[in-house]
């Protein structure tokens, strides 16, 4: 979770670039392998990332194995900038 104290750090620090990836099966939805990350998963952390990080950084979210091919449907729920 970026919290108010560690976005202001963030962004302080000049990072140019945010990297989302399907390792929060592991890290964050307890998962023993990244292969339950849906693309659901994926879009809602980066959303998460998006809303709370300087405007400048880049996003980058590692795409998922199994989704080559992603719906423009899909990708239009991600924030924009």
């Amino acid at each position: 979770m970026i919290t108010p104290r560690a976005k202001a750090k963030i962004d302080q620090a000049g990072i140019d670039m945010i990297l989302v990836g399907d390792s929060l099966g592991n890290v964050i939805l307890g998962h023993q392998n990244t292969l339950g990350v849906r693309v659901e998963h994926m879009i809602h952390h980066a959303s998460a990332v998006v809303m709370r990080v300087q405007k400048t950084a880049w996003l980058l979210w590692i795409c998922l194995w199994r989704a080559s091919s992603i719906s423009p449907e899909k990708l239009s729920m991600m924030p924009s900038t």
